[in-house]
Parts: structure tokens; C-alpha cells; sequence
């Protein structure tokens, strides 16, 4: 695979997202909004000290419709997408055990915020309005939407199917022992998840587990940026590897920049791969 550094951004850590005209990346604090093509920097906006104690510095943040949501511990920070102007923060959460771990889904005017130890505030962008949803003990570290479907993933291990309107439990499988699910896409009536160091595919008509390939990935904890074209993309520490929907074999394995130290994080946008390393921002075609 050909990798071209396209955006010069030293960082500890950076967080990168994109829509049909722009690229977006999160460190220090900061969302920096660049025009995809040439990627020249359009603007920027600061929202808090970044300074902290751990080595990682990435901004987490989500786009939906004309909002970015960026999160940082307890704050919610809502930011025009068009102008990068701050709208308003408020605050969530209380503590480590109640920050927020990002906006799962959006519903104009509600924001489907993740919470940590299974709540979901649903927020409203008009109104500054919560509401509160208990939907597990454990977690939410991955989750997929569809039309009518949230599958909401959990630290414990479990994959839950959520009404998307109500949030309200409608089937659930248990698919590790207690042991984080990373990742969960929606493909050709399947769900594809990984944990541990391989898949394991659920049939999305009976909920349950149809296929599954065990110590497939170089590292534990890679993520899955996305499924294209019958391939899934697996971010992998350094690495990326592709692996075929149907077989579950591996299709190619390649050197790709997955974040900072020992972050597994790529963009899977399109038919372009983004990713990162101390330095900045490549790209390659899948």
C-alpha cells in the first residue's frame, strides 16, 4: 500500500473523523478542521487545557449532521460544524466513574451521550434538556447504528440490540467471558465484532453466533474502523489488516501509522485509510 503523510500536526495522541468536504483531528485540546484535497487548515477552535498527566493527548469528539460533540471528562463542548464556534458545554458527569465516553447516535434535537457504567443521557440541542437511560451495569466501549437499531457493546463482554428511538433492550448475547468487545459493524445482515484477538460474526435475524475466528489479529485490542467492499479493516498496533466478510481470512497485512505509542486507531472513510503517529496525518486507498 502506498502511505503519504498528507498534514504535518505533532501530537500525543490525535483523534481524526471526516465528512464529504473536510478532514478533522482532535489533540491538545483543540479540533483543527483542514479541506480535504489539499489539506490546507480552514480553522481552528481551543476548548480546554489539554495538559494532563497520562501520555496521550486526543481530543474525542463525534460529528452528527452540523454539530461536533466533543467530549472531555465530564464536559460536553457543542461546537457549529460550519463556523468551528463554540455553541454551549455542559456538564454530564460527576466523576471517573460518570465522565463521558463519547455521542453514540444522533436524532435531531437528541444527543445519545455514552456515559460510563451503561448510561446513555439523551440530551437536547435545542431546549439543554437531559434525560437518562440506565441500559447496563458494564460499559459501552463500541457501538453500531443503523435505521431502527443501536448495538451497543460492553466492557463485559455482552452485545445488546437497543430500540434507536427508546433505547429499550430488545435481545442480547453474551460473547466473551467478561472481556471488552472493541468493535461492532453492521454488514449484509451480520454483525462483526472483535475482542480479544479475533472476530466473532452474529447473525442479526437470530442474535446469535454464526461464525467466529479466534487469534487472528498481531495485537490484542485492534480495532475495526469499518467494512468495505466484502473487506473488513482491522487497526491493528502499527499495522492494518484486511480480512474477507464471508471467509474471515486474511487478505493482506501492511505498516500503517495507528496512532501514537500504542493507540490502534485509523479512519476508514470512503475508499481512503487515515491514520497517525507523532508527527501527523497519512493516507492510503484501500
Amino acid at each position: 500500500m502506498n502511505v503519504t503523510k498528507i498534514i504535518d500536526l505533532k501530537n500525543n495522541g490525535v483523534l481524526i473523523k471526516s465528512d464529504e468536504q473536510h478532514l478533522y483531528a482532535g489533540c491538545d485540546g483543540t479540533i483543527y478542521k483542514y479541506q480535504l484535497g489539499e489539506m490546507s487548515l480552514i480553522s481552528s477552535i481551543a476548548l480546554f487545557n489539554a495538559k494532563k498527566t497520562n501520555k496521550y493527548s486526543t481530543v474525542y469528539f463525534s460529528i452528527f449532521d452540523e454539530f461536533i460533540f466533543v467530549c472531555e471528562f465530564c464536559n460536553l463542548h457543542i461546537v457549529q460544524k460550519e463556523t468551528m464556534q463554540l455553541l454551549f458545554s455542559v456538564r454530564l458527569g460527576e466523576n471517573s466513574s460518570s465522565d463521558i465516553l463519547g455521542v453514540i447516535d444522533f436524532i435531531y434535537p437528541n444527543a445519545y451521550v455514552n456515559i460510563r457504567n451503561g448510561k446513555i443521557a439523551i440530551f437536547n440541542v435545542n431546549t439543554q434538556e437531559i434525560k437518562w437511560i440506565v441500559v447496563d451495569e458494564s460499559s459501552c466501549w463500541s457501538s453500531s447504528v443503523t435505521s431502527d437499531r443501536i448495538y451497543y457493546s460492553t466492557t463485559y463482554g455482552a452485545l445488546l440490540e437497543l430500540e434507536r428511538n427508546t433505547l429499550r433492550e430488545l435481545r442480547r448475547i453474551q460473547l466473551t467471558k467478561k472481556m471488552n468487545i472493541y468493535g461492532v459493524e453492521c454488514y449484509d445482515d451480520a454483525l462483526y465484532t472483535v475482542s480479544e484477538k479475533g472476530f466473532k460474526i452474529v447473525d442479526v435475524k437470530t442474535f446469535e453466533i454464526n461464525q467466529e475466528e479466534p487469534n487472528v489479529f498481531s495485537s490484542t485490542e485492534a480495532r475495526m474502523p469499518g467494512i468495505i467492499n466484502d473487506t473488513i479493516v482491522v487497526a491493528e498496533w502499527r499495522k492494518i489488516a484486511l480480512f474477507h466478510t464471508h471467509t474471515l481470512l486474511l487478505l493482506d497485512r501492511f505498516s500503517f501509522p495507528t496512532g501514537y505509542h500504542y493507540m490502534r486507531e485509523a479512519l476508514l472513510s470512503g475508499n481512503n485509510l487515515y491514520g497517525s503517529d507523532e508527527h501527523g496525518i497519512y493516507r492510503c486507498t484501500i
